[in-house]
């Protein structure tokens, strides 16, 4: 798993490559907790361009991560779903919850 991110225009958009897994959310969690250190961020991003899979381990981390963020009253989106993934959002409803976009312009648009 490889885990980067960037920021422009104090959103943070977080880019995970592999699988959002039981293995690898401790990993996520803490890499994000780190990035989150950086008090001046407004928002963050979580493009899933290239994820592979979620399960729910990775989904309840989702919820974690949106729960912590939204008590900090800081915006959090999703972005570049594959179909899979769209359909398991769907599915449990963590469409309703987090906002998700086609695109990283369009999430970033969003803030």
């Amino acid at each position: 798993m490889v885990l980067t991110h960037c920021i422009k225009n104090r959103i943070c958009t977080i880019h995970i490559e592999g699988e959002m897994i039981f293995d690898t959310t401790p990993k996520i969690k803490a890499y994000f907790t780190q990035v989150q250190a950086d008090k001046t961020l407004q928002g963050f991003i979580i493009d899933f361009q290239n994820i592979t899979y979620l399960d729910s381990s990775g989904a309840s981390l989702l919820l974690f991560l949106f729960r912590t963020l939204k008590d900090q009253k800081i915006k959090m989106a999703v972005c570049q779903l594959n179909k899979d993934l769209s359909w398991q959002f769907e599915k449990n409803r963590l469409n309703q919850i987090i906002a998700c976009y086609s695109t990283e312009e369009k999430a970033l648009a969003s803030f």
